[in-house]
């Protein structure tokens, strides 16, 4: 019974750790884009994301596209959005190569922009 707990608090704990990561690295990058946005726009197509996102300051979530002033894409294509385009993956990256702004990548299992 004592190793189940510890598993699970281990465990446990590696998730919020990614999460809080995740949480600093967004929070940064809205911070560097719109620094004097008092409210930042953001629609994703995930839905893991937007818990992230909707842990944030300044930011709120919207659900339509043209409404966002930063879009974070991880499997939707052909968007044709005003907003800054953020891929969550290599295939998005490669695909908004002329739209796109920055990515976000593991390699090594640690998160790259």
């Amino acid at each position: 019974m004592r190793k189940l707990f510890v598993a699970l608090f281990l465990i446990s704990t590696v998730f919020a750790s990614n999460i809080s990561t995740q949480q600093k690295i967004y929070q940064t990058i809205i911070d560097a884009l719109f620094p004097n946005k008092e409210i930042v726009y953001i629609w994703s197509d995930t839905q893991k994301i937007d818990d992230i996102i909707d842990s944030l300051s300044k930011t709120e979530l919207v659900d339509n596209i043209s409404d966002a002033d930063f879009l974070i894409l991880e499997h939707t294509k052909n968007i044709d959005a005003k907003g800054l385009k953020f891929a969550c993956s290599y295939k998005m990256l490669k695909y908004y190569k002329r739209d796109i702004i920055g990515s976000k990548k593991k390699k090594k299992g640690r998160p790259n922009i």
